[in-house]
């Protein structure tokens, strides 16, 4: 049986931010999942984040959805990305803390696949990133460039944010080991794949 989520909040630096986290006893893998840009609506609850939470819980893993800084009911306002970095640190320090001894991985949104790869750059405890929609129109071409952690593109090819295009280039320019789900007929919100994306996390963070 999966873990009931439970409300929590943590620090992020001066800053208390919520979340809700499943802990399963003795898991073996824990991830943290961000949510799309916050200046567009995005918070926790969106329903690609909460759908791939559920799936990631149901198979034993234990997750952390949280709000960003400004967001909800956690404290400071919009960091513009950079600062988000920082909470997602913080995410991870509050899940290794509730699931010691988990292989760490993180996993995003939109906005959230952009905060989530850029922290695991900056973070030695994260074994794989899942980047689910990354805006590859809104970032810079050398964006993957300095990936160095396992990571799994999962990618509508009709989305508007993303052109194939340009996610091509970019993984032209990235060192890690990928993987990637083009889910056909899909655009960047992916509400009629949905169902799809959150089995496919789970097979990405339980893989060898």
């Amino acid at each position: 049986m999966a873990a009931a989520e439970v409300p929590l909040t943590f620090p992020a630096g001066s800053l208390r931010l919520e979340g809700y986290a499943a802990v399963p006893a003795g898991a073996a893998d824990a991830i943290v999942v961000c949510h799309p840009h916050p200046e567009y609506g995005g918070t926790m609850d969106d329903g690609i984040v909460t759908a791939v939470a559920r799936s990631l819980a149901a198979a034993g893993i234990a997750t952390l959805r949280f709000n960003f800084r400004g967001v909800g009911r956690s404290e400071g306002r919009h960091g513009g990305g950079s600062a988000e970095v920082d909470d997602v640190r913080a995410a991870l320090d509050c899940l290794a803390g509730q699931a010691p001894g988990a292989r760490l991985a993180l996993a995003g949104y939109s906005f959230g696949a952009a905060v989530a790869v850029r922290a695991a750059g900056m973070d030695t405890r994260v074994d794989r990133v899942a980047a689910i929609a990354l805006p590859a129109a809104m970032l810079d071409a050398g964006f993957l460039a300095e990936c160095r952690t396992r990571l799994l593109l999962v990618h509508g090819d009709r989305d508007q944010f993303a052109p194939m295009a340009q996610l091509e280039a970019m993984l032209a320019r990235c060192p890690a080991p990928t993987e990637v789900e083009r889910l056909a007929g899909a655009d960047h919100f992916l509400y009629p794949v949905v169902d799809r994306i959150g089995a496919r996390v789970v097979r990405f963070v339980t893989g060898d």
